[in-house]
């Protein structure tokens, strides 16, 4: 990719290769933005550290309401002091779990993609479609839940 010199959108969940690849990150600002897109310089600790601040959250802001309170048992205090050691352990876990789940959607769409696909029997067509649709649910879930744990986790430090 180094000597490649156009220009390469790349979207990743793996923090360490954004820092150590991107040169710009473009970053959906709709907390403080109204839904729009902003680009920084550098990879994302370089984003974290430009970053604007975001301001506490606003009563009528339903959504951020309705995911705190999928990510947050019942009972819990709106802002906890710190996430536990079992919810660190599944954050710092979620990554190779996402990666993994990537991996299994580039094989079975790779193998869909096959120009004889069809030759393998409408059993095994349906298990990939039923297996590729299930793994985007799968994903959506782990994303959400990365967030919510990260969103917490970050306002600890």
């Amino acid at each position: 990719m180094q000597s490649y010199a156009g220009t390469l959108l790349l979207v990743s969940h793996d923090r360490t290769f954004l820092d150590n690849v991107v040169t710009q990150t473009l970053v959906a600002e709709s907390a403080s933005g109204g839904g729009t897109w902003k680009e920084y310089v550098g990879g994302y600790s370089d984003w974290v550290a430009q970053r604007p601040h975001v301001p506490a959250q606003s009563a009528n802001d339903t959504k951020t309401d309705a995911l705190s309170a999928r990510s947050e048992p019942r009972g819990a205090p709106a802002a906890r002091a710190k996430i536990s050691f079992k919810e660190r352990r599944e954050l710092d876990s979620l990554p190779a779990e996402l990666e993994a789940l990537e991996r299994e959607q580039h094989e079975i769409s790779s193998r869909m993609s096959a120009t004889d696909y069809h030759k393998r029997g409408a059993d095994a067509i349906r298990r990939d479609r039923a297996r590729a649709a299930k793994i985007e649910v799968e994903l959506a879930e782990k994303f959400e839940r990365w967030a919510a744990l990260d969103a917490r986790a970050g306002t600890t430090s």
